[in-house]
């Protein structure tokens, strides 16, 4: 099982629930509108994290929150929908995507960057293709 905010009962209460206030009407300040722990849990440890594995320099994780951030507010921008349902790559969350997650809760977890979803979904499809031509 997947640990994610959606999976777990208590980290969704706990941390996202309020996040999915905006569920109707998704602002483009909704991008922001996370508890602190999830904005710590979510936001900073994954960048401190990659910053001490990888040994980035300041000017690449400057960067990279950046890039997060623009796409954070462009994936809850109601205005580009259908531009991004056709435009986004499968293997990035369009805001197609993330405003569906907002209306149905149960499904296109990632946010805002690489859509785990889709590729994890490439993935398993391509393992059970293989298996049925080997099992053949």
């Amino acid at each position: 099982q997947r640990l994610s905010f959606h999976e777990s009962p208590k980290l969704y209460q706990t941390f996202h629930r309020f996040h999915h206030r905006f569920s109707i009407y998704v602002p483009p300040s909704a991008a922001n509108a996370v508890t602190c722990g999830e904005y710590f849990l979510a936001y900073v440890a994954p960048f401190g994290v990659a910053a001490l594995i990888g040994r980035t320099s300041v000017s690449a994780l400057r960067l990279a929150v950046m890039i997060t951030s623009v796409l954070n507010v462009l994936v809850h921008m109601p205005r580009i929908e259908s531009w991004s349902k056709c435009w986004v790559p499968f293997f990035w969350v369009s805001t197609n995507d993330h405003l569906n997650h907002h209306r149905k809760l149960q499904t296109h977890y990632a946010s805002p960057t690489f859509n785990v979803d889709n590729i994890l979904s490439c993935i398993t499809s391509s393992w059970k293709t293989e298996e049925n031509e080997l099992g053949q």
